[in-house]
């Protein structure tokens, strides 16, 4: 993790630029329709769903820190660890169907993700503000983390259509292996943005220090991918 995992996500920024733009352009498109056209957004992502987030958003949860909110969010960060490693777990997996599955947990999270966005965006303040404030700090974590197993996904198709010099059973060893790197990576990562969102993101502090914590932790997952491990010109080649 403080090495081999960020050289290997530098050798294969091509496949994590892949990912990312099947997931943020859809998650950019889907929070301009969703905050512009929410009767739209109601009919991709659903009335129900988005009306109760929107609702979730609208309130304050917690106004201080006593024995029922340790309860409550210690289930719930055992509740995130499940769930954001699943989707990434679709996302790394699937693309041993040729990318086809991966790309299609990309485009579907980016669609769903950026739908709820941009309906609470159209909410306006106080809903925007907590989402907004509740989800940047682990967002750095875990959207990072989702969209690199992704980037595993393709790395694992690349090994079956694009063997190149190697046979096909070499390829898709020697890939095999980088893109399990990358997905091991990535889950710790996850681990890491369920612990955030379980404990800091909901916590009863204001908004501009969770902005600024966010902030500087998406500078620290930026730095550490394109930083950490160099030194050994070896591995980074």
């Amino acid at each position: 993790f403080t090495h081999e995992f960020p050289r290997v996500f530098r050798r294969r920024i091509g496949a994590f630029s892949l990912a990312l733009a099947l997931f943020l352009i859809p998650f950019l498109v889907s929070t301009f329709v969703g905050w512009q056209r929410p009767d739209v957004a109601e009919l991709i992502a659903g009335k129900e769903s988005l009306e109760a987030a929107r609702e979730n958003f609208g309130q304050d949860h917690y106004t201080k820190m006593d024995a029922s909110y340790a309860g409550q969010r210690s289930k719930m960060a055992g509740f995130y660890v499940y769930n954001n490693t699943t989707i990434a777990f679709q996302a790394y997996a699937l693309g041993a169907f040729i990318g086809l599955g991966t790309c299609f947990v990309l485009l579907s999270n980016g669609i769903s993700i950026g739908m709820v966005a941009g309906y609470i965006l159209s909410a306006g303040s106080p809903a925007t503000d907590n989402f907004f404030s509740f989800v940047i700090s682990h967002g750095a974590f875990e959207l990072t983390a989702i969209v690199i197993a992704g980037g595993g996904g393709f790395v694992l198709a690349q090994g079956i259509l694009f063997p190149g010099k190697r046979t096909r059973m070499d390829s898709l060893r020697f890939n095999g292996v980088e893109s399990l790197k990358l997905a091991l990576g990535a889950g710790a990562m996850l681990a890491i943005a369920a612990m955030l969102e379980g404990y800091f993101s909901p916590l009863p502090i204001a908004a501009d220090i969770k902005y600024a914590v966010g902030s500087c932790l998406w500078l620290l997952v930026i730095a550490y991918l394109s930083f950490a491990g160099q030194g050994d010109s070896a591995n980074e080649g």
